[in-house]
This record gives structure tokens, sequence and C-alpha cells, in this order.
């Protein structure tokens, strides 16, 4: 859709920093909030692209090109959401086909849709990685220098600096799972500073145990219900008020993706007939089916989903928004 400017930022966040580094680093970031962003050298700059696939943060020193034409194979630093419910499946099943084998069953299915190129779906680590599993969820690996692995997608060609960095499971992996991947290429000068980039990362992930279960509580004034909620989160984006549905959503999409403020808004509230919720009703179990309308151009959409909620620390919130017309 074009380029966009910078959006105003907090003055201030709140980091979790390995004690000496702070003077070396910087925080960077494109999401209004402030979250989403990534540690990296003091002096450098960042890109953000986003798209229904998900997003990315782009973070390069003075000397990086200041487009996209061609891949910068110097030092650079990339925070990617690639989201399972859209596009981002294909990205998303080729990571999890090589360290998250209790997803594999949804890898299969992206790969047996026939839309992908079906050897890119690889049930095994890449040789040359070094893999660590820090959790159930997350996965710490190391990509040598000059060779294909998690820290170069497996394209051609492959930079010159070693590439080391993490990667998140999100999200319920049988049925819609999405990843998160930090990217780190440094310089021998900025090695050292890894280990603050990887561990104020590691810091905002919130481990799914503690996020709640269905029983759990408090759930907060006007979200007594999944019902309520999940109507809430619509009648927003009824107004085209990206911040209040999104604040309805788990704060692992809030950060980035198709459920972030900035982007709900401008889709939402760009809209030629603005979105009708017209029913929300229980389905099951924190589930609910909506039935809602709107118009995008010429092309109205009639449109149904089954909505999956999930309890946490903060109240009942959106997990996974499933369509069944496509839109």
């Amino acid at each position: 859709m074009g380029l966009r400017e910078p959006p105003p930022l907090p003055k201030t966040a709140r980091l979790l920093i390995p004690g000496g580094t702070a003077q070396r680093l910087a925080y960077y970031t494109a999401n209004p909030s402030g979250r989403g962003g990534v540690l990296g050298p003091r002096g450098w700059s960042c890109r953000a692209v986003s798209g229904s696939d998900g997003d990315a943060l782009y973070v390069t020193p003075p000397e990086a090109p200041a487009n996209f034409d061609y891949p910068w194979m110097g030092p650079q630093i990339v925070r990617r959401f690639a989201e399972g419910g859209t596009s981002g499946r294909f990205a998303v099943a080729r990571v999890i086909a090589r360290v998250f084998p209790q997803a594999r069953s949804f890898a299969e299915r992206v790969r047996d849709e026939g839309m992908d190129d079906a050897n890119a779906y690889v049930f095994a680590p890449w040789p040359s990685d070094k893999i660590r599993h820090l959790a159930q969820h997350v996965v710490s690996y190391s990509t040598p220098a000059g060779q294909n692995g998690l820290g170069t997608d497996g394209q051609e060609p492959v930079p010159p600096l070693a590439t080391r960095g993490l990667v998140f499971l999100i999200g319920d992996p049988a049925t819609e799972p999405s990843v998160r991947l930090l990217k780190v290429r440094l310089s021998a000068n900025d090695a050292a500073l890894y280990p603050a980039i990887a561990a104020e990362m590691l810091a905002s992930w919130t481990p799914p145990e503690s996020r709640g279960s269905p029983a759990s509580e408090p759930t907060p004034p006007g979200s007594a219900t999944a019902v309520a909620l999940v109507s809430e989160f619509y009648r927003a984006l009824e107004r085209g008020d990206g911040r209040a549905a999104s604040a309805r959503v788990i704060a692992e999409k809030q950060a980035s993706g198709p459920f972030t403020a900035q982007a709900l808004t401008k889709f939402y509230g760009a809209l030629d007939e603005p979105l009708k919720l017209l029913s929300a009703d229980e389905a099951g179990p924190m589930q609910v089916k909506v039935r809602y309308r709107y118009r995008s151009g010429r092309k109205p959409c009639n449109g149904e989903a089954t909505v999956s909620l999930v309890q946490t620390s903060e109240g009942i919130r959106i997990e996974r928004i499933q369509s069944a017309s496509g839109c």
C-alpha cells in the first residue's frame, strides 16, 4: 500500500538489558505502542514492512542500502512475525517442519495444499544449524557463515556472516500456529551484543503455561463472557477503532501482525461500507461464532468466522479467528 510516515512512539520503554551494554544499544520499533521492537547497536536505523502474511522489522547499519531491491549481506537484525492463519502459513509451516515436531500435522496440511513446493518442507533441522530447545515452544539456533539454515530461510545467496537467533511457536500447534523469528547477523565488533538482544526478546515472551486456563481468574469488567468480549471486538471494528479491538487480542498478536492497532485501524477504518456485526453466538467452550458484513471496493463480504479465546492473566482474550467465508 506504499510508504508510510514513521509512527509517533512513546518517549520511554522498560527493557531488560544486561549490565554494561546500555551505552552501546538502542531500541528499534515501528509499533505506535512501543512494543514489538528489538535491541540493536546504537546508530543503526530500522524499516518495517507488513502485509496479510505478517510483518517484519529490519534493523541495519548506515552503510546498508535504503531499499529492498537487493539483498543486504552485511550486519542486520530482523524481527519477523509470520501469521499461520493467512498466506503466512507457508513460511510458518516450513519453519515448524524444521524445529517443532509437535506441530508437524499443521506443516503437513499446508504442504498437502499443493500451492507450494513440497520439497521445501523438510521434517528435520538444517544439517549445518546448531539447535537448542530452550522450552517446548522456543528454539535457539545458529547458522554458520556461508551456510543455509534457519538464519537464511534457505535463500541464495548466503551471507558471509553467521546468523544467530530465536524462534517462538505461538498458538495451538495443531490448528493454526504462528511463529516469531529473531535473526541477528553482527560484525566482530558488535558480536558481544547478541546475548543482550536475545535476552530482551526472551524476557518479553510469555510461556503458554503462564497464560492461564479457561477456569482461571480474574476476568476484568466488560469481558465477563466470551460472547461479550467478541462482541466488543467487532463493535470496535465497526467504528474503525483498531486500538480498542486490538486490546481484546492476546498480547503476542497485539505487538505484530494483522491484529495490531495500526493494522486493524488501517483496514477497517477505510472500508467503503463499514463492518456490521450481525450475530455472535456461543459455539463451544471459549469459542464464539460470528456473522458480519462489510464492503471493500465493489465486492461485499458476507462473513462468518469462529473466534477462539483463552483466559490470560489480563482476562479473556481472542487467540485466533478462523474465517469460514474467506473474508
